[in-house]
């Protein structure tokens, strides 16, 4: 989600005017009501999830039932370093795991890492001396709480505070890893239940902080101000990252005359 390391194409003017006239979305967009913008941008916030519920299916399935710490302990690492040093902070979980994997030099020339980055690997210290329990813990919040979502939401928030992570990295984590990893689960296990708690709580949820993709995508695509909500913040994301990074508007959802 908020993968900073990839530049913003330069041709996407942030003008009213000029070359961003020329993109079929900037001009269908404008003609569309508000209603069918959300929609149009919550479906593509569905598009991500299941797109990244069905990598973790695949990941999973290298694994045992019983193992499922291994494939989700290292997503959580890597997701507390977006924008930074992913695969160094995927690695140290890894290899914290016992599983052998090669240790990328990290960004920096430092002998010691940064505060931030010193914080946010003893979280995955922390991680990694609970791991076989980590899931099942996240499970049952999830669960436990049946229809009173916000509820369970609020104890997953407070369930990694805990653990030493920030509000504000806590909700990227569950959106972008805790979620889409129930999804899998359920899929794997034929868990209605699961899978229906994972997705609702995704929708519900009322937002991540702005960046430069979302505020980027708010202006090509002609919105008057930037969308709250996770899943249609993450829709902003999947275009981006589908067709708007490379221009591929022949292909992309926004710029169709059909929703």
């Amino acid at each position: 989600l908020y993968d900073m390391t990839t530049s913003l194409t330069p041709s996407f003017s942030l003008s009213a005017h000029g070359v961003q006239d020329k993109y079929p979305c900037y001009a269908m967009m404008s003609q569309r009501s508000n209603e069918e913008r959300e929609r149009l941008l919550r479906h593509a916030g569905m598009l991500r999830f299941e797109q990244k519920r069905d990598a973790f299916v695949e990941e999973i399935h290298c694994y045992a039932e019983c193992d499922y710490h291994l494939c989700l302990v290292p997503t959580l690492s890597e997701g507390l370093a977006y924008g930074r040093d992913r695969a160094f902070f995927r690695a140290v979980a890894l290899r914290l795991l016992g599983i052998a994997h090669e240790l990328p030099e990290p960004l920096g020339r430092s002998a010691s890492p940064a505060p931030l980055d010193a914080t946010r690997l003893a979280v995955i210290h922390t991680f990694v001396a609970q791991a076989p329990s980590l899931w099942p813990s996240l499970r049952q919040i999830i669960v436990r709480n049946g229809q009173d979502r916000e509820r369970a939401l609020q104890e997953l928030q407070t369930w990694l505070y805990k653990q030493g992570v920030s509000s504000a990295r806590a909700d990227i984590l569950l959106c972008n890893v805790v979620f889409p990893f129930a999804a899998a689960v359920a899929l794997i296990e034929r868990n209605e239940v699961l899978g229906e708690q994972a997705m609702c709580m995704y929708k519900m949820h009322p937002g991540l902080l702005s960046n430069r993709v979302t505020r980027m995508m708010t202006a090509q695509l002609h919105l008057s101000v930037e969308p709250r909500g996770a899943c249609i913040q993450q829709g902003l994301q999947y275009i981006y990252q589908q067709t708007c990074r490379a221009k591929q508007c022949d292909e992309c959802i926004a710029g169709r005359e059909q929703l």
